[in-house]
């Protein structure tokens, strides 16, 4: 009996991260459509993170260029570090 709700486990887990990261490389794909075709996209503003967004509100937040810069860029928005 335990094998079974070991298995459904392990498959509910992939699903989810296999689902996170289609959603991942979908939205890469749109950021990277949208850098290289900029002329198509003339209503959309490309928000970009200069330092990985290290500072905000003239507090510095992580390090600059840091990993954990980057990831907080990309959590507020951020489509280009």
């Amino acid at each position: 009996m335990r094998t079974p709700w070991l298995s459904l486990l392990l498959c509910t887990a992939l699903a989810a991260v296999s689902g996170q990261a289609i959603a991942g490389e979908t939205r890469a794909r749109q950021i990277l459509d949208r850098f290289e075709h900029a002329n198509q996209w003339r209503d959309h503003v490309m928000v970009a993170a200069h330092r990985a967004g290290s500072m905000q509100a003239g507090k510095t937040l992580y390090a600059e260029n840091s990993l954990a810069a980057v990831e907080g860029s990309i959590a507020m928005g951020a489509e280009i570090v």
